[in-house]
């Protein structure tokens, strides 16, 4: 679903270097997934820690440059100006009724 949060993040993840590419979800690709995380405007970025009974990784890398810059935009604005280009990070979504 396309909402300000998730928008805000792409952005952020465009800042900070990172090509974006929407997918969709499947089980495989979230248990080799390097982090997942849910997001929304009342909870900002919320890692995702286990999936079924498999546990997944934490948040690292660009997961943790864009949780970091949710709490402080202030520091981000300035710091993004100079990142250097990311890996390609793929963000995907689960359409309701998927799953």
């Amino acid at each position: 679903v396309a909402g300000v949060m998730r928008g805000k993040i792409i952005d952020l993840a465009r800042g900070l270097g990172a090509r974006v590419q929407q997918v969709e979800a499947t089980v495989v690709s979230l248990l080799s997934a390097d982090a997942v995380f849910l997001c929304n405007s009342l909870i900002g970025l919320w890692p995702v820690k286990q999936l079924g009974d498999h546990p997944l990784p934490p948040l690292g890398g660009l997961g943790s440059k864009l949780r970091d810059a949710l709490e402080h935009p202030l520091l981000t604005e300035s710091s993004a100006e100079g990142a250097a280009p990311q890996a390609q990070h793929r963000f995907v979504h689960r359409p309701a009724g998927h799953g």
